[in-house]
């Protein structure tokens, strides 16, 4: 279980920093996957969609991965919700 837990740890720091990013400063990110935002509409939408939803998944993978009884509902949760991000 100390791999599962190593790797919660992993996703939950770069989900947590990838979604303050997000929220701050959208525009560094933006580029990487060659998306334009031309309104403050599309950079409110940026923010809110991935900065708040990558840094709530990061909190609730820090959360789960600091208590040991919660790992395990953890390791299937996470799966469920890679395969929905997959799926948009």
């Amino acid at each position: 279980m100390k791999l599962g837990w190593l790797s919660h740890c992993i996703m939950a720091v770069t989900f947590t920093g990838l979604g303050l990013m997000s929220l701050i400063s959208p525009t560094n990110l933006t580029p990487l996957v060659e998306l334009t935002m031309t309104t403050p509409v599309a950079i409110m939408e940026i923010r809110g969609v991935y900065g708040g939803l990558f840094l709530g998944i990061g909190v609730l993978f820090l959360l789960f991965a600091r208590h040991g009884a919660w790992l395990r509902p953890l390791l299937i949760g996470d799966r469920r919700l890679f395969r929905s991000l997959a799926e948009n």
